[in-house]
């Protein structure tokens, strides 16, 4: 009789690399033999802003109905709707679960992880680290993102780490964190969505489809310089620059705005001719699509909040270091040489073959 696992992640949360590490997860666990299913965290999100996010989106949506000439609103609603059919066609999800008690009861163990869920700059919620529950329990690639650890989350963390079977996470930095605090061991791992092969990906983009070429930009925080910079890169080229449109300020750079889900995240990468990003997953899919890209550094070195660690890592993992670029670093972009897929692959394919080998032992684990 097959196991039944419960996976604790971010789910609610409209991201493209949020939902697609839960789908890449979800398939390597069902390809290892293990009935699982996503744990819906709306309920939580719920519990923590229930009046606040009805009444922020009242005034969100008045606010679009009265003054958006642009179809800002009009476009978010479409990129919703795309997570929505997403979550629909390619995951499992348990959205019926009431309390903790029935998810302990209703499950055989648990895996928490990927996304930032143990970040030290986000609200602390025990549910994360599963503490709802004494059943075996695995941490697979949960991201630290920081390069610090409060001194006033330590204590929580040693004790809800304390009884896990395995525990590992998505960077190296964050890994020397945990075991400077934790004596338990903590294996660097690759996040989900390396933990599969590129040929995973493939079905989701319409390969077969033709489109002219293309400038593509993803940026998850807003830069002007970064964004001054694609522009005149797509003149230079001749070419329309495409952006993920994350709030209006983006609108008047970009040729053509994009309001988009996962799959639309996925199509728009592999058919770009140049595609420029301060995203960790970004990064992930372009390599995946073998495209030509650059990385911006999304977080100034030294600031409290910076988290291009994970980027680095990945980076690092892949031989492209010189990839990542930063305001001063411009005229360096174009004379970067072309990748080396072959070499960056193996390399990848590596570090793929030994997070598996982690999260299959800690699996088949009988503590």
């Amino acid at each position: 009789m097959q196991k039944k696992i419960g996976i604790v992640t971010w789910i609610t949360y409209h991201n493209f690399g949020t939902f697609l590490q839960a789908y890449a997860l979800q398939r390597v666990v069902s390809s290892l033999g293990y009935e699982n299913k996503i744990l819906s965290d709306q309920k939580l999100v719920d519990e923590i802003h229930p009046k606040a996010g009805l009444f922020r989106r009242f005034l969100i949506t008045c606010y679009h109905c009265l003054f958006d000439f642009k179809g800002l609103w009009k476009g978010f609603r479409k990129a919703s709707e795309s997570y929505h059919s997403f979550e629909k066609d390619y995951l499992q999800v348990d959205h019926s679960w009431k309390n903790e008690s029935e998810l302990n009861n209703r499950y055989d163990f648990f895996i928490c992880g990927s996304d930032q869920i143990w970040s030290p700059v986000i609200p602390f919620q025990p549910y994360y680290y599963l503490a709802f529950t004494r059943k075996k329990k695995i941490a697979y690639a949960p991201s630290i993102g920081q390069d610090f650890y409060p001194e006033d989350r330590k204590s929580q963390m040693k004790e809800l780490l304390s009884d896990f079977t395995a525990v590992s996470v998505r960077e190296k930095r964050g890994a020397e964190l945990l075991r400077s605090f934790i004596n338990k061991p903590i294996e660097t791992v690759v996040d989900p969505t390396l933990l599969v092969s590129s040929d995973l990906w493939y079905p989701l983009v319409e390969q077969g489809k033709t489109e002219s070429p293309y400038v593509l930009c993803y940026l998850l925080t807003f830069n002007e310089h970064y964004l001054r910079y694609v522009k005149q890169f797509a003149e230079k080229k001749c070419l329309p620059l495409k952006i993920f449109i994350l709030d209006k300020r983006y609108l008047s750079f970009a040729d053509e705005p994009i309001y988009a889900g996962p799959k639309e995240f996925l199509y728009q990468i592999f058919h770009s001719s140049y595609f420029f990003t301060d995203s960790f997953h970004g990064t992930i899919f372009a390599i995946h699509f073998k495209k030509w890209f650059r990385v911006f550094k999304r977080f100034k070195s030294g600031a409290a909040n910076n988290q291009n660690s994970r980027v680095e890592n990945l980076l690092s993992i892949a031989g492209l270091q010189d990839y990542f670029i930063d305001e001063s670093e411009f005229d360096k972009i174009e004379q970067l040489p072309s990748i080396v897929y072959t070499e960056v692959k193996e390399s990848i394919h590596k570090e793929r073959e030994r997070s598996l080998l982690f999260l299959n032992k800690a699996l088949m684990s009988q503590s």
